[in-house]
């Protein structure tokens, strides 16, 4: 049969089309009727709207406008129902000329309305929908198979009940609406979210939808022209970010650089037609990433928001506190990636904000504290980089700022908190986190004693601990940076203050280089530590520089274990502190026996004969044998150090 009988078929099925009343509510007795009239008509769409296009576009009409437009929902109702049961971009093609058809019916259904209104998070969770049977009725002469009808490629496509929506909303923006433009944020956000999408179809609509956006309600520029351009063209994907980019390692939390360009980019072409667009969008995709529950989504959403910060207000800190202490320190990898974006979005806040706005935050600079104890080493030096710049912005020396932070101290908080210096320690085991973390220690070194720094003689302990590795290896090397005398004369005024005169002079002399060898230096520092810190801090001293063994930089080992080797002799392992510890004192020096520091190891091992045994000796050994895969294995053991990963991270079990 021709096109042109297949016209006069149609034009004859009009009148009755129009009386068609669909219901498809499941104990409706008219609903098999109704499937019959769909299924039908979508092979009918299927099969001839290439050739007839105007005779099936006026065919949906017709029957859209039946029941006095009531139709048009029980046709969208079915449409987005299977759409997302057969899970077939075929059909999604042909429903988007359908779905293009009703849009112009007269109803008081508004199908951008609709579409919208399943623009939301809870809705991106991808619908596992089982395909209906085949419809059958003895009653009916013919009712189409769908499933046969519509030319699959073997593989299923899963949507969103959002996916969809985006889809079929596209095609429906190509004119100006106010209703549109007051939604433009939340268009231009799921715009973004999306175009990494690994469905084509998904991917395509999201560019088409920034596309006719831009049109219709951006300022025609420079800028604009080169946006669509490249957005229109056929490689437009190889300069937009990839879907598998979160997923690649622990740095792929990052803004893509082409992400943060194209945003500024589109920011630019609607700020003087579109009022507040930038806090606007910048509320939805904070909303999107605190709230979706589609991890790839939230990522993406919280880079979209980094990329449009300008402000912060309760609220929006509250709902990432809230996001943040249910994914910190978490052992799986995608949730350690999300945590990530959480924590990057700190930083990015810490540096967006002016000084006299940061402190209105004090929840900002308790979380960063909190999320010092994670168990992550890529989580703990974001956070260093975050406090580092809140540090740099707030006057930690001033009695009224460090008020204003302890009175918000976290009630709930556990443990004790003595302070930042004794926290951001654990960082000098690694050597990944080794640079930051002394960075930071030489920062809060320079500010005066107080809850938020720390304060007494344990403070300068701990100062003097940190800096040793450089110091002795400036004596070995007898190169002498200006860090490490930076450090000598900020660790001098320190103890000056304290009234330990001869810590401040043994390390000027050691900067100004009146040590002959680094013995001298050694045998004379020991002495002042073990004279101004032992017995009470000889346990902790012993514990962080046995940890530093873990470190992966090899200078840093090697001079420990010279300081180990004399430090050793003036502690008492027979004290209380170090009862029943055993091996796991150990640890350290132990895993160095299948090292070239064997030997070493070994001098250091025979100044420690009298550490007492423990009942668990036996696995302490076995986990000094293995490497971080072992883990699991003793998580339910109580360890002072852990097992090290590559770098020398490691967190006490």
């Amino acid at each position: 049969v021709g096109s042109s009988p297949r016209r006069d078929i149609l034009a004859v099925l009009l009148p009755w089309v129009q009386t068609v009343e669909l219901n498809l509510s499941e104990d409706h007795p008219n609903r098999v009727n109704s499937l019959m009239v769909l299924y039908n008509f979508f092979e009918i769409t299927l099969k001839f709207s290439h050739k007839i296009q105007n005779e099936v576009e006026a065919l949906w009409v017709a029957l859209g406008n039946g029941n006095s437009g009531n139709n048009v929902r029980e046709i969208y109702n079915f449409i987005v129902d299977t759409s997302l049961e057969m899970k077939s971009p075929a059909f999604i093609e042909c429903a988007r000329q359908v779905i293009v058809s009703l849009a112009s019916v007269q109803t008081s259904i508004s199908l951008i309305d609709t579409l919208i209104s399943n623009l939301e998070p809870k809705s991106t969770i991808p619908t596992d929908k089982f395909m209906v049977a085949k419809l059958v009725s003895d009653e009916l002469p013919y009712i189409t198979d769908l499933s046969k009808v519509i030319k699959t490629t073997g593989q299923e496509s899963t949507f969103s009940l959002a996916e969809i929506s985006i889809i079929f909303l596209v095609d429906l923006l190509l004119s100006p609406d106010d209703k549109i433009k007051t939604r433009l944020p939340l268009l231009l956000h799921l715009s973004f979210v999306f175009l990494d999408h690994q469905l084509s179809i998904v991917q395509d609509q999201a560019c088409a939808m920034l596309i006719h956006l831009i049109h219709q309600y951006g300022i025609t520029n420079t800028v604009s022209e080169l946006v669509v351009q490249d957005l229109r063209s056929s490689e437009f994907q190889k300069k937009l970010w990839l879907h598998g980019d979160l997923a690649k390692d622990k740095n792929s939390s990052r803004i893509p650089d082409n992400m943060d360009s194209l945003v500024r980019n589109v920011v630019g072409i609607f700020e003087d037609s579109v009022s507040d667009i930038q806090q606007d969008w910048s509320r939805i995709a904070l909303n999107w990433a605190t709230s979706c529950k589609v991890m790839h989504i939230a990522s993406r959403s919280f880079q979209v928001f980094r990329c449009l910060i300008s402000f912060l207000d309760q609220s929006m800190l509250r709902d990432m506190l809230s996001c943040l202490a249910n994914t910190v320190s978490d052992d799986n990898p995608a949730i350690q990636s999300f945590s990530m974006q959480i924590l990057m979005t700190f930083n990015a806040i810490t540096a967006e904000l002016y000084s006299e706005q940061l402190i209105d935050f004090p929840q900002l600079f308790w979380s960063a504290v909190a999320c010092l104890n994670t168990i992550h080493e890529h989580e703990f030096i974001e956070v260093l980089s975050t406090l580092s710049k809140f540090i740099s912005k707030i006057d930690l020396d001033s009695e009224d700022t460090v008020k204003c932070l302890i009175a918000t101290f976290p009630p709930k908080w556990e443990g004790r908190f003595d302070g930042l210096q004794s926290v951001i320690m654990i960082g000098l085991r690694s050597s990944a986190a080794y640079e930051p973390s002394l960075k930071l220690l030489d920062r809060l070194n320079m500010l005066k004693d107080s809850e938020i720094i720390g304060s007494g003689d344990y403070r300068i302990l701990l100062a003097l601990l940190a800096n040793m590795p450089r110091f002795l290896h400036a004596q070995s090397t007898k190169k002498f940076p200006d860090d490490v005398i930076n450090a000598a004369n900020v660790l001098c005024g320190l103890a000056e203050k304290r009234n330990m005169q001869g810590l401040s002079r043994i390390i000027t002399s050691l900067v100004k280089k009146r040590f002959r060898t680094k013995e001298d230096f050694l045998s004379q520092i020991v002495g002042v530590i073990s004279r101004h810190f032992f017995p009470d801090y000889s346990a902790p001293t012993l514990v962080f520089l046995l940890g530093l063994l873990f470190n992966n930089t090899d200078w840093i080992k090697s001079e420990i274990l010279d300081l180990l080797k004399h430090i050793l002799r003036f502690v008492d392992l027979k004290s209380d502190d170090f009862f029943g510890l055993g091996a796991d004192l150990l640890t350290p020096l132990l895993r160095l026996l299948s090292t070239e520091y064997i030997d070493r190891a070994l001098e250091v091992l025979d100044e420690t004969v009298n550490v007492s045994p423990s009942p668990y000796d036996k696995h302490y050994l076995m986990m000094s044998l293995g490497d971080s895969s072992v883990r699991k294995d003793y998580a339910k053991i109580a360890t002072l150090f852990g097992i090290p990963e590559s770098s020398g991270w490691s967190i006490p079990m």
